[in-house]
């Protein structure tokens, strides 16, 4: 009597290999489709490439690349005081601040998280969040009365307009809703990176 021969089940390394190749040559295929349909909607502003990608803007500036949340075209109707741009500039520190109590508090905490990191490596800025009172998260007590020219403060705050104020060395952005948040902070990024003015 012969051996038996054993058939090759289903599980065999030959077949998870194989499967595991047509996976990759899949997902490479549908990743490069994906990728080919947000760059279909690439655009230029002021010499910038705009991407979009996983609903943000990307784009290059020098060797950085930089993601915003909103697109440039809608945000350079904000206007902003020109004193706004070389105070920031020229501070090396900026709280970023709140009250604890406003409807937007998660949103700008949101803010401060996104940009944080890349402000410093790209500005060499330090962005320290902030509360207007005391709180439960140890972050620093600032309000306008804390701003200086070495340290200006930028205070968050539900308003009826959208927009920004200079009151002294603080940076006052009236947000009418939270997306505003979002809007706010891109067009100061925007300016500091040199996008707009």
């Amino acid at each position: 009597m012969g051996r038996r021969e054993k058939k090759p089940g289903l599980f065999s390394t030959r077949n998870i290999v194989a499967l595991f190749i047509v996976a990759v040559m899949v997902l490479s295929g549908l990743g490069y489709m994906m990728e080919r349909n947000d760059s279909e909607d690439a655009f230029e502003y002021n010499g910038y490439k705009f991407d979009i990608l996983n609903n943000m803007l990307t784009t290059k500036v020098g060797n950085m690349k930089l993601t915003f949340f909103s697109d440039p075209r809608y945000v350079d109707n904000i206007n902003i005081s020109p004193e706004i741009l070389p105070l920031l500039k020229n501070s090396r520190m900026i709280y970023f601040t709140y009250n604890d109590s406003d409807i937007l508090k998660e949103d700008v905490a949101l803010v401060h998280y996104t940009i944080a990191e890349p402000v410093w490596k790209s500005l060499n800025l330090y962005v320290v969040q902030a509360l207007t009172d005391e709180n439960e998260y140890n972050y620093p007590v600032i309000t306008c009365a804390n701003a200086t020219s070495a340290v200006p403060v930028i205070y968050f705050i539900h308003s009826n307009a959208t927009g920004f104020v200079l009151e002294g060395n603080c940076v006052i952005a009236n947000a009418f809703s939270k997306s505003d948040v979002y809007v706010l902070t891109d067009r100061l990024l925007f300016g500091l990176y040199g996008i707009m003015k």
